[in-house]
């Protein structure tokens, strides 16, 4: 092997991730069940979002458009929270996890129709214990964007990602939920100055090791 070679494997410490998870279906793409148009899992397991389970008012939605969405964050379907003037809906998915790994949570939200400010929780759990969260209280946006995503670090070889439709009062609104995922956590990487320094140190290493061969 040589220094170069060396160099990079080094460098790489501070951007290199192992990653096993499996999770899946973070697009809702395949929703299950066999009613067209609207993919309801409303308290019906027999319709869940395959890989997900639930739990209280929630609906997976087909862009048509529907509640006034023309499309979801990512492909064309998305969950939909808060039907009925329900709350406390909750959608979660269990997956394989490295322990000591740090791993990344990214998703979409929307308020659907109704103005009522809706509000999200989002957790990673090892069993019924959460290890990281992350919150949004009383939004309002009529738009796809970004959620609060988060970082975890794997306590477990299996993490669940649970979302839970924490608005006060339910209200008229519903909101959804897209364009779910979970990948490894990158580090920065080093910086030039470090790079530097750990290549003078190789190079110093092979130095010394030349002249004792000598």
């Amino acid at each position: 092997m040589n220094i170069f070679n060396k160099i990079a494997i080094v460098a790489g410490f501070g951007v290199a991730v192992a990653f096993g998870g499996t999770f899946t279906n973070g697009s809702f793409e395949d929703p299950g069940g066999n009613t067209p148009g609207i993919r309801c899992i409303y308290d019906n397991a027999g319709c869940a979002a395959t890989g997900w389970t639930t739990a209280g008012g929630l609906q997976v939605w087909e862009s048509a458009p529907n509640d006034g969405i023309s499309s979801g964050a990512d492909g064309i379907f998305w969950v939909s929270f808060g039907h009925s003037g329900a709350t406390g809906g909750t959608l979660e998915q269990t997956f394989d996890t490295i322990i000591g790994n740090t791993y990344s949570v990214a998703f979409s939200l929307i308020v659907q129709q109704g103005a009522d400010p809706e509000s999200v929780l989002a957790e990673a759990l090892d069993g019924t214990t959460t290890i990281a969260s992350s919150s949004l209280t009383d939004f309002t946006n009529p738009d796809w964007f970004a959620g609060p995503g988060f970082n975890f670090t794997a306590t477990s070889t299996s993490t669940t990602l649970r979302f839970t439709d924490t608005t006060v009062g339910g209200g008229s609104a519903n909101w959804g939920l897209d364009a779910v995922t979970v990948g490894p956590a990158i580090a920065s990487a080093p910086e030039p100055a470090s790079l530097m320094l750990i290549g003078g140190a190789l190079v110093g290493l092979r130095f010394r090791r030349q002249r004792a061969r000598r």
